[in-house]
């Protein structure tokens, strides 16, 4: 769930959309993720294939949604691999998830 006002995205049960553009110029372009939310839905992925090159209009709401820009091809390697690094540390095989939390206390 997208709570903009919190500056949160909670990613749970499929209830977040996330869209991908481009926006600024031809000279110095900006990637664009976009989050929005939506009815719960299967979690998915975008294919390795996928046609980008398809243009649909959207609206982001600044109010609602929570948008990631990004000038430097640099950034969104820095954002993949932290994201790789915490999903490994979360969910992995050798997970920390026993360093940083403990089980609630029985009632």
């Amino acid at each position: 769930m997208v709570y903009a006002h919190l500056n949160r995205v909670q990613f749970w049960q499929g209830d977040v959309s996330v869209k991908m553009s481009i926006t600024g110029t031809k000279t110095e372009p900006q990637a664009v993720i976009l989050f929005q939310n939506m009815e719960p839905t299967v979690i998915g992925r975008v294919e390795a294939d996928a046609d980008l090159s398809r243009k649909r209009l959207g609206v982001y709401n600044p109010q609602k949604d929570i948008v990631l820009l990004f000038s430097r091809p640099e950034s969104i390697d820095c954002v993949i691999s932290a994201l790789e690094s915490v999903k490994k540390a979360a969910f992995g095989e050798n997970s920390l998830v026993d360093v940083y939390l403990q089980e609630p206390n029985p009632i």
